[in-house]
């Protein structure tokens, strides 16, 4: 089986059909020997992977290829190889961190809708409040400037009331 690796962890199969018992590289933020495509099943230098970077990686399994049956191979001495049931077990925490996450991230969103709600409402609020007073600063300038008129009618007429007697 050949996988791609990415950021998020996410892993795509498929068989390769070399002949190969190969497990995909699964365990994300560790660093895995792991043959390219061209070189599986050789004895050729690994290649690290990281789990920051896109890989097309395998991980050979100490078995014979179909292509070697002929020859007899020297067992691998790289280090351990997970097994099956690790890879499945990585793979099922991987699911449950997952969806942990995405529960946290969802009741976060909630938070944030609620927020966002609030302070619309806060905000259609406060702008009621200042057309309010807005229409209050109106109703006293006209308020004063009737004064005003009323004041210099009243004067016109003190005038006009003195200049008859």
């Amino acid at each position: 089986m050949e996988a791609l690796l990415s950021d998020a962890g996410t892993i795509g199969g498929y068989d390769n059909n070399l002949g190969n018992n190969n497990l995909a590289c699964l365990l994300v933020g560790k660093v895995l020997d792991c043959y390219s495509a061209t070189d599986m099943g050789k004895d050729k230098g690994a290649k690290p992977v990281h789990a920051n970077k896109i890989y097309h990686c395998t991980i050979s399994m100490p078995e014979t290829s179909h292509k070697d049956q002929d020859h007899e191979q020297q067992p691998e001495t790289r280090g351990s190889v997970p097994t099956t049931a690790e890879l499945l077990a990585t793979i099922q925490g991987f699911h449950v961190a997952l969806e942990d996450k995405l529960y946290s991230m969802a009741i976060e969103m909630d938070h944030l809708e609620m927020d966002l709600r609030n302070e619309a409402y806060r905000t259609t609020t406060v702008k009621d409040d200042v057309d309010a007073l807005k229409q209050e600063v109106r109703m006293l300038r006209a308020t004063v400037e009737g004064m005003k008129c009323s004041a210099t009618h009243m004067e016109e007429q003190l005038e006009d009331s003195e200049g008859c007697t």
